[in-house]
């Protein structure tokens, strides 16, 4: 119910067509609270969305709650074993490099044991070529071989797009993960991407403050 409440009021505090699919930009514009989205959205998709807002959740300490999270939040609008799957792993992966699990070259073995792409045919094991479609679980396995393939974001980005197809998500999920992992000693976004960003009252400067509150939320429960 509050992350159905948080989707209709930030929809409502900055209504804007980008960023949403045309049905899903248009269902929020006929539900006024939380509830009224819960009883009318149909919550059947495998799509990437739930993936792709799963980054932050990895930030929790333990990794049951990782899980749960991840599953409840994918649940409001891709309640399915692919869609859950797929925000599973991107908080997993979140997970597995902020609190210094294994190895890089170990992740697909460790999401693998734990969401198996494989079951959706993604097997994390391996990499992908393809070109990426619309699942959640495509654009995790593009990710994850992207990652498994570069040490630094200029290079991740660029074999991100590589893929072709929808590689925005691609870009999005690997690069919230990869900013989380040592191994990306040099996070070397090109500036120019950072600078043209808009940056309105919900633009550039709201998400570096954002950021700095993840950070620090990270911190606090590493204390507890």
């Amino acid at each position: 119910a509050n992350i159905a409440d948080k989707f209709v009021s930030l929809f409502n505090r900055n209504n804007r067509r980008t960023g949403y699919s045309a049905r899903f930009y248009e269902f929020l514009c006929s539900v006024n609270n939380g509830r009224e989205f819960l009883t009318r959205i149909r919550p059947h998709s495998e799509k990437s969305g739930a993936a792709m807002r799963s980054c932050q959740i990895g930030l929790l300490l333990h990794e049951e709650d990782v899980l749960d999270y991840a599953a409840v939040q994918a649940s409001v609008t891709h309640n399915t074993p692919a869609g859950i799957a797929s925000s599973q792993a991107v908080a997993l992966a979140v997970h597995y490099f902020t609190y210094g699990v294994d190895e890089k070259k170990n992740l697909g073995s460790y999401l693998e044991e734990r969401v198996c792409g494989a079951r959706f045919g993604h097997d994390l094991l391996t990499d992908t070529t393809d070109k990426v479609g619309e699942l959640g679980m495509e654009s995790v396995h593009a990710a994850v071989t992207a990652l498994r393939h570069t040490t630094c974001m200029q290079d991740l980005l660029k074999l991100c797009v590589e893929f072709g197809g929808d590689v925005d998500t691609v870009a999005a999920i690997a690069g919230g993960i990869a900013s989380c992992a040592p191994d990306y000693f040099e996070q070397n976004i090109p500036e120019n991407l950072v600078m043209t960003l808009e940056n309105g009252e919900f633009g550039r400067d709201f998400l570096v403050k954002l950021d700095r509150r993840l950070v620090e939320f990270k911190r606090k429960i590493n204390n507890l």
